[in-house]
């Protein structure tokens, strides 16, 4: 969840490049003065690489926050989705013979291979993305 709110920072970085490009390339403006040590002299040329450099970086700050929070979810998902499993196969073991006879030992196996990963459903596609949007509605009151 806190790496999904680095996303809403991220965004908001996209649009300074081309202001930067549009300001002091095609415009008259100088270049701002956190960026002067970067485009050394302020001619055209450098201040467009710059903002082609400054737009490389936050893209590929915005593609690692989105690469980190999937490996972070996926992880996050099987690791629940294997503890399900190995307290649903604990508890299977315990249950008399008479109720293996009476629903079948496949059915029981059925239930721990197929039915254990909606909890990685529920969490990781559900409350994950509801938790955020709440928190998100509420940031904005």
């Amino acid at each position: 969840m806190f790496l999904s709110l680095l996303s809403a920072p991220l965004s908001l970085l996209l649009p300074l490049p081309l202001k930067i490009a549009v300001d002091s390339v095609l415009g008259t403006k100088p270049v701002p003065a956190w960026l002067t040590w970067a485009a050394p002299g302020g001619s055209p040329m450098s201040t467009l690489l710059l903002a082609a450099g400054l737009l490389l970086a936050v893209a590929i700050l915005m593609h690692l926050q989105a690469l980190a929070s999937w490996i972070l979810q996926t992880y996050t998902g099987e690791k629940l989705v294997l503890d399900l499993r190995a307290r649903m196969f604990w508890h299977a073991q315990r249950l008399s013979l008479s109720f293996h006879t009476r629903r079948g030992s496949s059915d029981t196996a059925y239930r721990i291979q197929h039915d254990a990963p909606s909890i990685q459903y529920v969490t990781i596609q559900g409350a994950v993305p509801f938790l955020n949007t709440n928190t998100s509605s509420w940031r904005e009151r």
